[in-house]
C-alpha cells in the first residue's frame, strides 16, 4: 500500500497546517503533532514539495508561533524557501502588473488564473503560495496580438535547456512542434524569458484561449466578454455572489 497507509500523522499535520481559514482553531493539534518526537521530518518535507504547499505550511506554522518545536534543520529549510518563493512572487507579480498594463493599453482583453489571480484573492502572504508562471485567459480573436505583444517584450516560444557552455537558453521549436502547438493545443506555446535573476532567473507564461483539447473558443470569448472586472490598469475575473474561491 505504500504511503496511502503510511505516515498518518505526517499527513495530518501538513493538512491542518496548510490551510488559510480556521488556522488557530487547529493550534492545539497542530502543537501536539509538531511536539511528537516519532514524527518523521524528512517525510513532511518530501510531502510538502509534492504537494507545493510549503509556503502556506511554514507561514501557519509561523503565525501560530509553533516553529520553536520543530527542528532546526527542517525550519532552516522551510524558512529558505518561504524567503526565497517570496522573493520569486515578487518578481513575477512586477512583471505580470507591467504586462497587464501593456496588455490593457493594447486593447486586450486577458485576466489572470490560477497563481496570481490566487495570490492576489485569496492567499494573505506573498511567501504562501507557490507561483510557477504567469497564467493568463485570453479570447481567440486576440490571441494574435498577444502572441505579438508578448514576443515584443523580449519573450520567446520554445524548450528550456543549455548550451555547450551549460548556460540556460531557449531552443527554439523544431516544425512539427510549432504545427501541433497551432492545429491542437487549447493554449499558446509557452513564453520564456531569461531574467539572470538569482531568485527568478526565467520568466514563463501561459495563455489559455480555450478550456480543454476540444478547442470550443467560445467558451473562453463569452468569459472574457461577460465575467471581467476592470481594475486600474488591466482585468481580473468577476466573481458573482454564488461563486466559490
Amino acid at each position: 500500500m505504500g504511503d496511502i497507509t503510511m505516515f498518518e500523522k505526517e499527513k495530518r499535520l501538513i493538512i491542518l497546517a496548510s490551510r488559510i481559514f480556521d488556522r488557530e482553531a487547529q493550534k492545539e493539534t497542530i502543537v501536539e503533532l509538531v511536539k511528537d518526537k516519532t514524527i518523521k521530518w524528512d517525510v513532511v518535507v518530501k510531502y510538502l514539495c509534492r504537494t507545493k504547499v510549503m509556503g502556506l505550511f511554514w507561514d501557519s506554522i509561523k503565525m501560530l508561533k509553533v516553529d520553536i518545536f520543530i527542528p532546526n534543520n527542517i525550519a532552516r529549510i522551510l524558512d529558505f524557501f518561504y524567503l526565497g518563493n517570496s522573493e520569486r512572487n515578487k518578481i513575477l507579480l512586477e512583471e505580470y502588473a507591467l504586462l497587464s498594463q501593456l496588455i490593457f493599453e493594447a486593447g486586450i482583453r486577458t485576466a489572470p488564473l490560477k497563481g496570481i489571480a490566487l495570490l492576489n484573492m485569496v492567499y494573505t502572504d506573498i511567501g504562501a503560495r507557490q507561483l510557477n508562471d504567469i497564467d493568463l485567459l485570453v479570447s481567440y480573436r486576440d490571441k494574435e496580438a498577444l502572441n505579438e505583444l508578448l514576443i515584443n517584450r523580449g519573450f520567446q516560444h520554445g524548450h528550456i535547456g543549455r548550451d555547450e557552455n551549460g548556460n540556460i537558453e531557449i531552443k527554439k521549436f523544431d516544425r512539427v512542434e510549432e504545427i501541433i502547438w497551432k492545429t491542437k493545443m487549447n493554449n499558446l506555446a509557452p513564453f520564456y524569458k531569461i531574467t539572470g535573476n538569482k531568485w527568478c532567473n526565467i520568466l514563463d507564461i501561459d495563455c489559455s484561449f480555450a478550456l480543454d483539447y476540444r478547442l470550443i473558443y467560445q467558451d473562453v470569448t463569452n468569459i472574457i466578454d461577460n465575467r471581467l472586472l476592470q481594475k486600474e490598469c488591466g482585468y481580473e475575473l468577476k466573481i458573482a455572489p454564488d461563486d466559490k474561491i
